[in-house]
């Protein structure tokens, strides 16, 4: 059973979940490939069956729209790019295709179906939310539904999103994106010095900007904390909204904008913290959270966390705490939550955090992710 995951470049160090999976199946008896148009950070995310094809242009795109609109009235020719991928499987005849975000299947799912390859369509984040917002994708997405084997989500609330495009009789998978739970080092938490930490991209489905203004808030009600921000965006609006942001609070000295940082780094990072925050909030493009993988390995570090009811993150989050989370947006609600956790003593926090880290791996783990694919696999081929 070989399996060629399909991805627009491998690999971004912001999405070590793909790599995780890609690399270790072979481990669980499922060897693995990848077919891309960009090799990215070949020196710390080694990998060799990987095989590139040219990078679809701007034509190609619109094509690809026009096919979804004018099925199934008109077949529409396949594209220069679209040739490319025949070609490529053709070529290497693996028994099925994973595309690891749905606006990868819009480019080969016709491919698939050409030579009549199970294609298996996991859907992330945006490519399920602020992309069904344009009638395009989602006429698009329902060709897409209509050729693909499966179609998976990795929460609960992507799969409710998507339910309405696939064929009847057809549902969405759950299978929930896996991390090395046993990579994660654990420490009890401290005595709180109001050491807080955010990480994620500069973009605005982060909430990265209530965070800052519940900072300001928790500082207002007289506790000395400090908030440290990691992630990619030291260029464009939204780093830059957030500066602005930082100065008007007058929290410079409060607030360490560190960009991306290598992952050992970051675990570092989780064990120096008091507070995980987790601020997530829908995008004004209408762009929401999977359940991001911050947020568990947090947990498994041992940091208590303060976070938002979006997407999927209340099924990171143990039962019993689930009414702690507040609503997008609420930097007040935030703040008090904070003020709380920071108010608890060492050995309530503790237990609080051995909760959390059980939680996380009885459910996320990557071996748990890999059994469940596996499974989906071997059923689509042998359909």
């Amino acid at each position: 059973m070989h399996v060629r995951h399909c991805v627009p470049a491998f690999s971004h160090l912001t999405q070590p979940f793909i790599y995780n999976l890609v690399t270790r199946s072979p481990r669980y008896g499922t060897p693995t490939s990848v077919m891309a148009w960009e090799r990215l950070n070949p020196e710390s995310r080694p990998f060799e069956h990987v095989h590139l094809i040219p990078r679809p242009g701007n034509g190609e795109r619109i094509w690809n729209h026009l096919a979804a609109a004018a099925y199934p009235a008109i077949d529409l020719p396949r594209s220069r790019f679209e040739r490319h991928v025949r070609a490529t499987l053709a070529r290497l005849r693996p028994d099925c295709v994973h595309a690891q975000f749905g606006s990868v299947a819009a480019w080969i799912h016709r491919a698939c179906a050409d030579l009549d390859i199970p294609l298996i369509v996991t859907f992330r984040g945006k490519d399920a939310s602020a992309k069904l917002r344009k009638s395009y994708w989602w006429r698009t997405y329902r060709e897409v539904a209509r050729n693909a084997a499966a179609v998976a989500a990795v929460s609960e609330d992507l799969a409710e999103h998507l339910q309405p495009l696939l064929p009847e009789g057809t549902a969405c998978q759950l299978i929930y994106t896996g991390i090395d739970t046993e990579a994660i080092p654990f420490r009890e938490p401290q005595a709180p010095r109001g050491r807080l930490l955010s990480i994620g991209r500069l973009v605005d489905k982060k909430g990265h900007g209530d965070a800052i203004r519940a900072l300001a808030a928790v500082r207002r009600a007289g506790l000395e904390a400090r908030l440290t921000l990691i992630g990619e965006g030291d260029e464009g609006d939204e780093a830059a909204a957030l500066r602005q942001l930082i100065d008007e609070l007058a929290l410079g000295p409060h607030v360490d904008l560190l960009g991306a940082l290598p992952h050992e780094q970051v675990l570092e990072a989780y064990q120096e913290a008091d507070l995980f925050i987790a601020a997530n909030r829908t995008g004004a493009q209408g762009d929401r959270e999977g359940i991001p993988n911050v947020l568990k390995e947090a947990q498994l570090s041992g940091v208590p966390v303060v976070a938002t009811r979006h997407g999927g993150i209340p099924s990171a989050i143990p039962a019993a705490f689930r009414d702690e989370l507040v609503e997008e947006g609420d930097h007040e609600a935030l703040a008090r939550r904070i003020q709380a956790l920071l108010g608890q003593g060492r050995e309530e926090l503790a237990a609080r955090a051995a909760r959390h880290r059980e939680h996380v791996r009885a459910h996320f783990s990557l071996e748990a992710e890999i059994r469940a694919y596996q499974r989906l696999y071997r059923g689509c081929a042998e359909r």
